[in-house]
């Protein structure tokens, strides 16, 4: 059963799907997907949830390896670490730093602002 998080993701995540599917170039992929929900989604949903939605389109698109997809989780939890330290929940500076598997971080944050500057929309990431 969904609670109305994943729902949510799921029904974004579909809705992106159409515009980053068959797209080689990672990044050209991610910026695809993240394109209709920054323009206009309607049903609406936080910036974050958005977000997250468009990359969950990116991560079950067939093109989409299993590195790409390592490399994504990967971003995603540096950046939902950083996150908790902002909000002044304790973070180890070390594990924040720790790559063991020397995975190339991807400038998710960056991607997304690009493509709201791109449609001149302002406020978020």
């Amino acid at each position: 059963m969904y609670d109305q998080e994943s729902a949510m993701l799921s029904i974004i995540a579909a809705w992106c799907q159409a515009d980053c599917a068959n797209e080689p170039d990672l990044n050209t992929r991610i910026k695809k997907a993240m394109k209709p929900v920054i323009e206009s989604f309607w049903m609406g949903g936080n910036e974050d949830t958005r977000f997250r939605g468009a990359l969950l389109a990116v991560y079950l698109d067939p093109l989409t390896t299993e590195d790409d997809k390592d490399r994504i989780k990967f971003s995603l939890n540096k950046m939902r670490t950083l996150g908790a330290m902002f909000t002044g929940i304790p973070v180890s500076i070390d594990a924040l730093a720790a790559n063991p598997d020397d995975i190339e971080p991807m400038p998710l944050g960056i991607l997304w602002n690009k493509v709201k500057e791109e449609n001149n929309v302002s406020n978020g990431r």
